[in-house]
């Protein structure tokens, strides 16, 4: 049986994603604020590249797809939005 992820667990991948984004690239982790409206591409910690890759990292750490071709890409750039995203979408089978 598929491990059920709540937004918690999806919070923590991220930051503990994020924490080591930052210290690959010589940023403050404390610096960052991720709060409902933090933009990852905006703020400029993540090129586009880098969010699909995150986005790749997010479906293998949760044995969830996400289809962002049809996406608004504010839908999977923003903070709370990707948290979202992740928590809604069915397990792969």
């Amino acid at each position: 049986m598929d491990k059920k992820y709540e937004s918690n667990d999806i919070v923590e991948i991220i930051e503990n994603k994020v924490q080591d984004l930052c210290i690959r690239k010589g940023i403050d982790f404390s610096s960052i604020k991720l709060d409902e409206n933090f933009d990852f591409n905006d703020s400029g910690l993540m090129d586009s590249l880098e969010i699909v890759e995150f986005i790749l990292y997010l479906q293998t750490q949760t044995n969830k797809t996400i289809d962002i071709s049809e996406m608004d890409p504010e839908e999977f750039t923003n903070y709370s939005n990707l948290i979202s995203l992740f928590c809604k979408q069915e397990h792969i089978d």
